[in-house]
């Protein structure tokens, strides 16, 4: 079961990384050609998108309970809890709404890349 497990990760994280590195210049090319207000759209169903390619991939079941409740015209705070990696592709696949990320200011003073 442990092998499996394994197996599923690795498979997982390749799926991952390689999916990144096709939709990444993706996302470049909308944000470098469209409008200021066109891109955003595009790039949320462009995620919309490489969200679905990740939970088929992945053979993950997910049902969106309530969906109707969010309104395309509204504004809403999403509060993740990080137990899980795919918080954030769940959200592109479940709000028609574009997004944006929110952070204390005090995350910014974190060195990432220690050498």
């Amino acid at each position: 079961m442990k092998v499996l497990k394994i197996a599923f990760g690795l498979y997982a994280a390749i799926v991952f990384f390689i999916t990144l590195l096709c939709v990444f210049p993706l996302y470049f090319l909308v944000f470098l050609f469209f409008s200021e207000k066109k891109s955003p759209v595009i790039a949320h169903n462009l995620s919309r998108i490489w969200a679905l390619i990740l939970f088929k991939s992945f053979f993950i079941r997910y049902k969106i309970i309530n969906g109707d409740f969010i309104s395309d015209k509204g504004t809403y705070v999403f509060v993740a809890n990080h137990r899980s990696m795919l918080d954030i592709p769940l959200y592109a696949r479940a709000c028609n709404n574009t997004f944006r990320f929110l952070s204390k200011a005090e995350l910014t003073k974190i060195r990432y890349w220690v050498m």
